[in-house]
């Protein structure tokens, strides 16, 4: 880019400013709208979920593991940073930038020995989103649109030490792959629920790809695969679909006591390390059903059926597919 490509740039930025009203702007003011549906598995929301899941891979050390629950801690929080509010003849837009981080657990509380850690993951990212309300959308049968970009994201995984240990003594295949990379999303939001009354089916549409492909979605030490090189991860996009159904008239829903249908369908890459078993692409189901109880404007408590099916979602296990989990989930938003 030349010079004076960028002095026009800067100049477009520094009209926009002067124009917009010191009202217009918020800072660190809560913002409820943009907000990622229950059933997105990389969000910020709180989870507790307990339930079975069916396949830790080969090197887990208790073979009756399938017969118990396992439970799943997600410890996330969202923080707005500047907001944006401009009210226009027949419509409104907001915009907000938003700090989000979240840490995920996988445990095995029942173990008896050591209730060991199998995985810890943590993300965190910086998301700007904007919503318009505007006459000509509710003419088309539509009640708001949206964008969210996410123009920075990491993602870091870890396999548990205990799990490590054990997999260590049991087999001298076993390997250790960090799962870590930086990445970019972008989605659409049709009827975002948050900002709507009644009952109303939402919609998101994303994709999601690597900033850095030449390293994909994992790096690794060659002494912790035991000597053996691994396949780089190549198919660095992902995309996906949500949709949300909340109903807050009719049977068991009321206008604090919402009735919520989440479903996530995620296209994303099954890890391959080795020649005989390489990556490829899987279709992924993530779906929530039961309720949500929210009092005005406040943060939303939620119990829920949780189902999910696809690529074993947990770190270095992302080599693991036709992987479920049945559990119950309990969520605050």
């Amino acid at each position: 880019m030349n010079f004076s490509k960028t002095g026009l740039i800067f100049l477009a930025l520094i009209l926009l400013v002067t124009q917009a009203k010191a009202e217009n702007f918020h800072f660190f003011k809560y913002q409820s709208f943009g907000k990622a549906f229950i059933s997105d598995i990389y969000s910020s929301h709180i989870k507790i979920q307990s339930g079975f899941i069916n396949d830790l891979g080969e090197h887990y050390y208790k073979a009756n593991y399938k017969k118990r629950p396992f439970f799943e801690a997600q410890m996330g929080g969202d923080i707005s940073l500047i907001s944006y509010y401009k009210n226009f003849e027949g419509g409104r837009l907001k915009c907000a930038s938003v700090g989000m981080a979240s840490f995920n657990l996988l445990l095995d509380a029942l173990e008896t020995t050591t209730s060991m850690v199998i995985n810890t993951d943590y993300w965190m990212g910086l998301e700007l989103r904007c919503l318009l309300y505007h006459h000509s959308i509710e003419k088309t049968g539509l009640r708001n649109i949206g964008l969210v970009l996410v123009p920075l994201y990491h993602e870091s995984t870890h396999v548990g030490d205990e799990y490590t240990i054990e997999g260590l003594q049991k087999s001298d295949e076993f390997y250790r792959v960090n799962v870590s990379y930086e990445a970019w999303k972008l989605s659409l939001i049709i009827n975002d629920p948050d900002t709507l009354k009644g009952n109303i089916l939402s919609a998101r549409i994303g994709i999601q790809s690597v900033w850095f492909a030449k390293d994909g979605y994992y790096q690794y030490d060659i002494l912790e695969t035991s000597g053996q090189e691994l396949l780089p991860s190549q198919r660095i996009f992902s995309y996906w679909v949500q949709l949300n159904w909340r109903r807050t008239q009719g049977l068991v829903a009321s206008k604090e006591i919402h009735q919520i249908n989440s479903l996530e369908i995620h296209n994303r890459v099954k890890f391959g390390y080795f020649p005989d078993d390489p990556e490829r692409r899987v279709w992924n189901f993530n779906a929530y059903l039961g309720w949500e109880y929210q009092s005005d404007n406040e943060r939303k408590v939620g119990a829920y059926l949780h189902a999910y099916y696809g690529i074993n979602p947990h770190g270095q296990f992302r080599y693991i597919d036709n992987f479920y989990f049945l559990g119950l989930a309990f969520t605050v938003s």
